[in-house]
């Protein structure tokens, strides 16, 4: 059995915190947890040697044109390849992911070694084929609207359900499970995710401090998060609280997004 390598402990922390705490997908944690994923994930691709800048895919832009499935994103040459061959999740047939072999999937609610090849399927609406994989729930419309919302939890609630969702199942494959790490688009896709909530963020001062929800799954009976609450990473990073992460200029992190 092949060791996991940093590469694969991305996507096993997420099966753990998604599966073993449930407490990072349809509740308060979704975003600051995220947060704090995507910026422990570039933390380790800097100490890898990466000085670049932290790319994301605007998703909207190319959703308005109706033609996701030829986005430069998925270009074979300068993008991250496209999609399997048929019309079932399969090996991704083009670009430098063709035929790359991953090793975490989901055994039955925990991480499990198993090498595999990097899956996708794009595919619209619930079907196989890809049509516009979509586009009608991550389009502009939908990010306006998300920016017009006026509370966290709402906020929150409207980004993951709607545009957050939709591009992983159109994507398919291994985006389509909770080893959705392994797939270099999960970091394209929820830096953007990322990028959305610092806009909203900006639009009001409160914003900033703004942190309402439930703790546990659509628990919305039980809506007691608080921004003290831990962010756990299962150890690949040390844990901390909400309010830590609240604030990309804060003390814990860094950063700014460049529109």
């Amino acid at each position: 059995m092949r060791r996991s390598t940093l590469y694969d402990d991305y996507s096993n922390v997420h099966i753990t915190q998604a599966y073993v705490d449930a407490s990072i997908h349809y509740t308060a944690q979704f975003l600051p947890w995220h947060r704090y994923f995507v910026a422990t994930w570039i933390k380790d691709i800097r100490a890898c040697g990466y000085s670049g800048p932290i790319p994301y895919w605007n998703w909207a832009t190319d959703a308005d044109t109706l033609s996701v499935p030829k986005a430069a994103i998925f270009d074979p040459t300068t993008g991250l390849g496209g999609s399997a061959k048929g019309t079932r999740a399969g090996p991704i047939a083009t670009g430098p992911f063709a035929n790359f072999r991953v090793n975490s999937m989901d055994g039955g609610g925990f991480p499990r070694t198993s090498s595999h090849y990097l899956a996708r399927q794009f595919n619209g609406d619930g079907g196989t084929t890809p049509g516009t994989m979509r586009a009608s729930f991550y389009n502009s419309t939908i990010v306006s609207g998300l920016m017009a919302l006026n509370n966290y939890a709402d906020f929150r609630m409207a980004l993951e359900d709607t545009p957050h969702d939709a591009l992983h199942n159109s994507i398919g494959g291994d985006m389509q499970t909770m080893y959705s790490p392994n797939d270099p688009m999960f970091w394209m896709h929820h830096v953007q995710v990322d990028r959305l909530w610092t806009k909203w963020q900006a639009q009001n001062p409160s914003y900033l401090t703004d942190y309402s929800g439930p703790i546990f799954p659509d628990d919305d009976d039980n809506l007691a998060a608080q921004p003290t609450d831990n962010l756990a990473m299962s150890g690949l990073a040390p844990p901390i609280t909400v309010a830590d992460v609240l604030n990309t200029k804060g003390k814990t992190l860094c950063y700014t997004y460049d529109a």
